[in-house]
């Protein structure tokens, strides 16, 4: 008799060749050579042999795969289809992949996720997933899913296809676990038939290329927003949704420090950083918005919300157009940052504090210190590193 005990073992231990197992009552197990395990429901009705997926372990329990088993042998026993009945149980009507997804987002996402996480899902699913298909999720072909994910790797990257296949099969897998829907083709695919599932990046710039950046800043017709928002990216090492979120209520000009509050860690603990003359002029030039929140604010929004990350990664690329330099993206000044100032003899503790990261082992349990003057001190440096650089660059490229 088939056990749970089993079927975890063969997930680590999967057999040489694929298996299939009869659970009884028509069930069957498939195992793959990779590990893989489906439960299948066989039947046959007008003189064809038919199966049905079930789902997949352990997303599918095996008692739950025995308990359906049950109830389609007796669908079937009663003269029925399996398969119109196993639809029926799943879907619960057009469960499109459009519904499938507002389900999730409104009944997980927006529940039990932070808001920054919520807006990246829903702004992934609104640009790569909604409007795509009408029919019933179930019924989407694998090739018409690879054909989407295809046309997303063309167009932007293979990295990003890897991204929508992800959060395509969190929602769909959410579904699943709810039976709203039986298993669609998607949960098959692997990351690496569609794109890349590593994004980590080793680019980091030499002081003058940062020099040639400043400067491209200063002289290139950015909006104030999007100007001051790269410019404290770099001069902070704070992440892009730390800087574009930033709210007014966050900084503290008397004692020149900036508190980014739990809510808007990624980390999940509040993040003190100094702040320099040189980043509370950046932040006081946009008072002359007039945003009552968001030190950011966007025009198209009427200043009510914070400029968007496209926004940012459209400077970006005219930078990069002008500069003809080798790729490069704002997450790089973290890197650049933190290596720079290592160079120069700043303590790990120090940077790992600019960078906003948990420090580890007893340090992580007992001390709380956020060492903001020595922060001040690196930060101090940095621009001076930036300066110098800009002001050379500036004389060899004639800024």
């Amino acid at each position: 008799m088939l056990t749970d005990r089993q079927l975890k073992s063969w997930t680590k231990n999967p057999p040489e060749k694929t298996q299939e197992i009869s659970v009884g009552n028509r069930l069957y197990a498939r195992v793959t050579n990779k590990g893989t395990i489906s439960f299948q429901f066989r039947y046959r009705i007008g003189g064809r042999n038919t199966r049905i997926t079930l789902g997949s372990y352990p997303l599918l329990a095996l008692k739950s795969a025995r308990d359906e088993a049950t109830r389609l042998s007796v669908v079937l026993q009663e003269g029925g289809d399996p398969k119109v009945a196993a639809r029926s149980r799943y879907s619960g009507g057009e469960w499109t992949l459009d519904k499938c997804i507002d389900e999730w987002l409104n009944k997980h996402v927006a529940r039990k996720l932070k808001d920054s996480t919520r807006v990246n899902y829903s702004s992934i699913a609104e640009k790569n997933l909604k409007g795509r298909y009408s029919i019933p999720v179930e019924r989407i072909r694998m090739d018409e899913w690879l054909s989407l994910f295809d046309g997303i790797a063309e167009k932007t990257s293979p990295y990003n296809a890897g991204v929508v296949l992800k959060v395509t099969k969190r929602a769909l897998g959410w579904c699943m676990r709810r039976e709203l829907i039986n298993q669609p083709t998607v949960m098959n695919l692997e990351v690496s038939t569609v794109g890349t599932g590593n994004s980590r990046r080793d680019r980091t710039l030499e002081l003058h290329e940062i020099g040639r950046i400043w400067m491209a800043i200063e002289n290139t017709k950015l909006s104030l927003a999007v100007r001051n928002s790269i410019k404290l990216l770099l001069l902070t090492g704070a992440r892009n949704s730390e800087v574009r979120e930033a709210k007014w209520n966050e900084f503290d000009f008397e004692n020149q420090i900036w508190t980014l509050p739990k809510e808007r860690s990624k980390s999940g603990v509040a993040i003190r950083r100094a702040l320099t003359d040189e980043m509370i002029q950046l932040v006081n030039a946009m008072r002359a918005t007039p945003s009552p929140t968001y030190v950011f604010g966007s025009m198209d929004n009427d200043f009510q919300k914070p400029i968007t990350t496209h926004a940012i990664q459209r400077a970006v690329r005219r930078l990069r157009a002008k500069l003809k330099m080798d790729d490069w993206r704002v997450h790089d000044f973290r890197r650049s940052l933190a290596t720079r100032l290592s160079e120069q003899g700043i303590q790990p503790h120090i940077v790992e504090k600019i960078l906003g990261h948990s420090l580890g082992g007893v340090l992580a349990v007992y001390n709380r210190h956020d060492w903001i003057d020595k922060q001040n001190e690196a930060y101090k440096l940095w621009f001076t590193l930036i300066s110098e650089s800009a002001v050379k660059q500036a004389v060899v490229k004639g800024f």
